[in-house]
Parts: C-alpha cells; structure tokens; sequence
C-alpha cells in the first residue's frame, strides 16, 4: 500500500467518515495524529494512552486499541441518534472503554451502564472511568448472557484487553477464565433509550432472556453484534424476527469476511 493510499485513507476518515460527520474537524485533528502515532510504530503490541475529543484512553494493546478506534468512531456503528436530555444507556461488551467514551462524547449527560467480562479489559475500563472524571457511569464485571451464574469465558493466550473473548472456545480462544454471568434483563428496570449489545456470540441467547422476561419492550434502540458461532445461517434473521415481532424497526448489514452482521432496532 502506497504512503500516498494511505495518506487519504487516513485523510478520509478523519474527515469523510461517519465519526466526521458526528464530532466535526476536532475528531479529524485526533484521528491524525492519532493514525500518525500508530503508522510509526505499525503492528505495536505494548500499552499506551491516546487522547481523544477530550478524552483519554489507556490500552494494553496499540494494534487493537486502533482497531477498536477504527471500529467506534471512524465507522460509528453504535451511533445512538437522536436521544433525550439525560439518556439511558447500557453498554454490553465495553473492553476497555472505547464505546464508553464514545457514548459520553455523543451525549455527555447520559447515564450509563457499561458491562465488561474480561478481568483485564475491565481493569482498563475502571482506568478510563477514572482518567476522565466520567459522571453517572456504573461498571460491572461479568458476561452477559441468558442466566446469572457463572461462565467460561474464552480468549487468546497473553492478549490482555482481547478484542474476541467469547463464551465459545471456537470464536474467543483456548484460554479459559471463569467470570460471573448476568442476564441483561436483570439490569432493565424502567425504560433504556439505547443498548450496544457485543457480547461475541452471546446475544442470542440475551434477546431470547429479554422477550422471555418482557423487558426488550422497555427498550428503544438497539445496536447489536451478531456472530457466527456455531449457529446456523438464519440465526440473525431470526433474531431479527424477534425484535420485528416486538414492535421494532429493524436493519441487518451482514459482514461475511468477518462472519459478523450489524443489527439496529428502534421503536417508532
């Protein structure tokens, strides 16, 4: 790939791109000099901490911190629309804190629910709850999935902040951790404007727990991440079916090189 391609690559989305659009030129400024500090030291693996429209973000990883810079903000898949004065959020799958702070930059007076299972990513998302003085932030450690217990939770060996720790050997990795298990519906106690659900193969059984429990009707939007982790081709669509079924618009964009699909729901 050429300096030039990736010159306005990189130009593109700073200022191009979906984030573009939602934080304006101070995002564009970040992104470079961001992008500029990781084309430096491209494939880096060691910890660090970037700043971002006012934030800061500590990470254990530079290659995967980028990647999920990349994903949260220059793609903005999680992009909220249009909330309330003092929204409510829950952030299923936080890592080490990316999404979280992409919610407060959206709106700064939401108050938020951010779930993490891995120990390590947690420890980082304490640290950017922290580093930040965040206001109205509750964190809990645990995996969310369709019972309260506990669950092994898989990732790769020595990748602390693991961008893939799953419930599922095939997707996370051979390395096995027992942390707690919530049902997200334990969490839902009044109306929630909007969840990020990442949970690497568990939303399924999730969405299956809040129809059951009557709590995705306490729900107005939705962004969630669907993986192909031993199901079968129409397990999206049939997640799909259950949130069209609650009364929700719903949109899928699958992603096939990454055997993953991107579905929003709202409430009219």
């Amino acid at each position: 790939m050429s300096l030039i391609f990736r010159a306005g690559v990189a130009f593109h989305n700073a200022f191009r791109s979906e984030g573009a659009r939602l934080f304006g030129w101070r995002f564009g400024f970040d992104y470079l000099r961001i992008a500029a500090h990781v084309a430096r030291r491209w494939g880096a693996t060691d910890s660090g901490e970037c700043r971002l429209l006012g934030y800061r973000i500590s990470y254990p990883n530079q290659s995967h911190a980028f990647a999920l810079l990349h994903e949260v903000f220059v793609h903005a898949p999680y992009a909220p629309g249009e909330l309330p004065p003092r929204p409510r959020i829950i952030d299923c799958g936080a890592n080490i804190g990316c999404s979280l702070i992409f919610f407060k930059a959206c709106a700064p007076n939401a108050s938020i629910l951010a779930i993490e299972a891995a120990p390590d990513s947690f420890a980082y998302l304490e640290r950017v709850v922290t580093l930040n003085a965040l206001e109205d932030v509750t964190l809990v450690q645990a995996a969310v999935t369709g019972h309260d217990g506990t669950v092994t939770l898989h990732s790769a060996p020595g990748d602390p902040g693991s961008i893939t720790a799953s419930v599922s050997a095939g997707w996370g990795g051979p390395f096995e951790q027992t942390v707690p298990a919530r049902r997200l519906s334990s969490f839902i106690d009044g109306p929630v404007d909007f969840i990020k659900l990442d949970v690497e193969g568990a939303e399924y059984e999730v969405i299956d727990d809040l129809v059951a429990t009557g709590r995705l009707a306490l729900v107005h939007a939705m962004a969630i991440e669907c993986h192909e982790v031993g199901r079968s081709d129409d397990a999206p669509a049939s997640l799909v079916a259950q949130l069209e079924q609650s009364g929700m618009r719903v949109t899928m964009v699958r992603n096939p090189p990454a055997r993953t699909a991107l579905v929003r729901a709202e409430r009219a």
